[in-house]
């Protein structure tokens, strides 16, 4: 076999270990991530950051990255069994992730398109390199460790366990109105290098609580209701000793200017986050009922959900409270503090728990969530 006939594998295959790099190194650094939670910003977020992007933790794009540099090293010592095998690897890889994210992601991956249609590429130049088009015969040798290799992928990535779907980072925020001292107010400090007043926006739990958490969610977002029933959960089990600040953040550029391009509006999200406010405003001690009512699924439209909540206090006190210049206060509050918090990542919920630490996304079920609560807090 010529060597001079693999240049154009040779090209291929380094622009499939230039995509594959290059995903290994995002995977690698966090931007792509595994955290689970409403506001991905494209099909890319949800296929590389699903467990169908990994095998037993370890990214399959450091496998491919394996696979290019051998075709590469391949073209300059050809073997025709070894060629034949990465053939049929290129294009059983190409198939079985194409058919993940068709079936089972429901997610289109511009990058690993690209990874996949060079693989494919790459096989039939590697064909067409040959210097006899192979055979039943020799292609026989190949059909064992190829078939192995995709069935050990396979079935290592569908038994291989889920990735964590959350971080907890250190996080500061700035801005806020001065907070003055010796006011008889609580004033809460999570170690953001900011402070709040406990009252002055939404919360759930006993004012004088020892631990204090501050979400930022949206009514419309599914990971924030999953985070809302933990939550619960942990208030049940220690009902004196949590209380949550609410920060309705909604994820739709109409009330929410800091959303990135690439999100994607929620619909409605940013009239439900007034209807919550308003009916704060206008009676605290309804808004635990409320708060259970706008996280009702199917999602409600606006004008259902207002009209179940002026059943409780009064439509007139509702309209009043939804004029109130106190809902567009809290509303910028809570979305400057989502453009702060989004260094990591964009997506919802967002819990504050203290020390500057915030838990984004996530955790397996309810219990994991709870066990990681009580060593953080620590609660009693």
């Amino acid at each position: 076999m010529k060597k001079s006939s693999f240049a154009l594998v040779r090209v291929l295959a380094m622009i499939g270990l230039a995509i594959s790099a290059y995903l290994l190194i995002q995977k690698l650094n966090g931007t792509i991530s595994s955290i689970k939670g409403c506001g991905g910003t494209s099909g890319c977020a949800n296929v590389l950051g699903s467990k169908w992007s990994q095998w037993f933790g370890i990214p399959v794009s450091a496998f491919s990255t394996v696979l290019y540099l051998g075709i590469i090293g391949l073209t300059f010592k050809p073997q025709r069994t070894a060629l034949m095998t990465v053939v049929l690897l290129l294009v059983g890889a190409a198939i079985w992730f194409s058919l993940v994210q068709l079936l089972i992601i429901k997610a289109f991956c511009p990058w690993c398109f690209g990874t996949h249609l060079t693989g494919v590429l790459c096989a039939i130049a590697i064909w067409r390199a040959l210097p006899s088009r192979p055979s039943g015969k020799s292609i026989a040798p190949a059909l064992l460790p190829a078939g192995l290799g995709l069935a050990i992928l396979i079935i290592g990535q569908a038994v291989g366990p889920e990735p964590k779907g959350y971080a907890i980072s250190k996080e500061t925020l700035s801005g806020g109105e001065p907070v003055p001292e010796n006011s008889g107010e609580r004033i809460i400090d999570v170690g953001t290098g900011k402070k709040f007043i406990l009252g002055k926006s939404p919360f759930m739990g006993p004012i004088d609580a020892p631990h204090v958490l501050v979400k930022y969610f949206d009514y419309t977002c599914g990971s924030c209701q999953t985070l809302e029933g933990d939550l619960a959960k942990l208030k049940e089990k220690y009902p004196q000793e949590i209380v949550v600040v609410m920060n309705v953040t909604p994820l739709n550029r109409d009330c929410n200017p800091n959303i990135p391009a690439q999100v994607h509006n929620h619909e409605h999200s940013c009239e439900l986050a007034r209807l919550s406010l308003a009916s704060w405003i206008a009676q605290p001690e309804s808004f635990p009922e409320i708060h259970k009512i706008l996280f009702t699924r199917p999602i409600l439209w606006p004008e259902q959900a207002k009209e179940k909540i002026a059943l409780i206090i009064g439509e007139e006190k509702l309209n009043a409270a939804l004029n109130d210049p106190e809902v567009d206060r809290l509303l910028a509050s809570n979305t400057n503090d989502y453009k702060q918090l989004n260094s990591r990542t964009v997506k919802m919920p967002k819990l504050l728990i203290g020390k500057g630490k915030m838990l984004q996304g996530l955790m397996k079920d309810s219990d994991a969530f709870i066990s990681a609560m009580e060593k953080t807090l620590p609660l009693k």
